[in-house]
């Protein structure tokens, strides 16, 4: 089974399975990004290891651990199938009433290019059935999944928390003109062929009220200056990450 588990991840590593020991990095320093990490695990369920939270796995000694410890528990033993979980909850800690701004920047190349989305099992266990309905109608199907896929990284990096097993418990929705939305966030969404980044911040907290969710006049209106600069910061890195794909295309 050991070498069955390094020859999975052999192929993310991008180095031979023989090299691989306890000691050898798959966290995301390893790996080349985000799509990638979660390819690798929705390899590892499919063929009957999945595991029920690989956030804080940085080294193939740890895998090995995380299964070993669980055997046939529920932890290894069936897919949790988050593609009909439900949307996780805001998490942002109004105690803070500091704004976080969360970016990311995911290749579209890094999907996987499959015959049917809604029957792969990395897009089962990272979006949603409404989520996998919307990207297949769009023109570029892969594009928009990796916006979508940039979208739930960009919250999580906002400080949305709770998720373990995959992505699918984020689910995303559109507006009738194509706006992302989730829940206490305001969500923006760009990309090229190449690439796509997307950006999240927590909606504006009152300040003697809970969050509230506000459209982007009121954002340009309501946030003190270290934010909008911060805002307008990762929004120049989005452009610039834009640029430079078009550039290399």
């Amino acid at each position: 089974m050991e070498e069955k588990i390094k020859h999975i991840t052999a192929r993310f590593l991008k180095i031979p399975a023989e090299n691989i020991t306890a000691l050898t990095p798959i966290g995301r320093t390893a790996v080349e990004s985000s799509i990638l990490i979660h390819r690798m695990y929705a390899m590892l369920a499919q063929e009957g290891m999945p595991i029920a939270d690989y956030t804080n796995i940085e080294t193939f000694g740890q895998l090995l651990s995380r299964l070993s410890l669980f055997g046939e528990n529920s932890a290894v033993s069936t897919d949790p199938g988050l593609r009909s979980a439900p949307a996780l909850q805001n998490t942002f800690d109004p105690a803070s009433r500091q704004p976080a701004v969360g970016i990311d920047i995911e290749s579209v190349d890094a999907l996987p290019v499959v015959s049917d989305f809604r029957e792969d099992h990395f897009y089962q266990r990272n979006f949603s059935d409404r989520e996998i309905a919307h990207c297949i109608l769009q023109n570029q199907p892969l594009v928009s999944f990796a916006g979508l896929f940039a979208a739930k990284e960009a919250l999580i990096k906002a400080g949305l928390t709770g998720f373990t097993n995959g992505l699918g418990a984020i689910e995303i929705i559109h507006t009738g003109e194509g706006r992302p939305l989730y829940p206490g966030f305001t969500l923006s969404i760009a990309h090229t062929d190449q690439v796509a980044v997307a950006i999240a911040l927590p909606a504006i907290i009152a300040s003697s009220g809970p969050i509230v969710q506000v459209d982007d006049r009121a954002l340009r209106t309501s946030l003190p200056l270290p934010q909008l600069i911060l805002v307008t910061v990762a929004v120049l890195m989005s452009l610039a990450a834009l640029v430079i794909a078009c550039i290399k295309a």
